[in-house]
């Protein structure tokens, strides 16, 4: 490990040491732990905005927009799978339950 000079104020510092004798850990340690965090929170803030669609509204109508989108997507009438089978649109959530119903339904 590289080792780097700090330069923190005074009260900064019994805050440390006040934090490492309560944690049992040492300043070196939680010093490491909070530019780990720093570093992680600050590539993960680099997404945000991204997808910007000036929508105000997409995080009350999330739910609903998706369905709109997959309900608008249109598939080739020839495909040959298409209505082949019949199921529950919830069978990729839902399973477990809708195997029991099944089951029970048929004993």
């Amino acid at each position: 490990m590289e080792e780097t000079i700090l330069s923190l104020p005074p009260e900064t510092i019994a805050a440390l040491e006040a934090i490492a004798k309560q944690t049992g850990r040492s300043r070196d340690e939680l010093i490491q732990t909070a530019v780990q965090d720093f570093i992680l929170q600050n590539r993960q803030s680099q997404s945000i905005g991204m997808g910007n669609s000036d929508r105000t509204d997409l995080s009350q109508r999330d739910e609903e927009l998706l369905y709109q989108t997959s309900q608008a997507e249109s598939f080739p009438a020839s495909d040959p799978l298409i209505g082949l089978f019949a199921g529950s649109p919830d069978l990729a959530t839902q399973s477990e339950e809708i195997l029991h119903q099944d089951l029970t339904s048929q004993g």
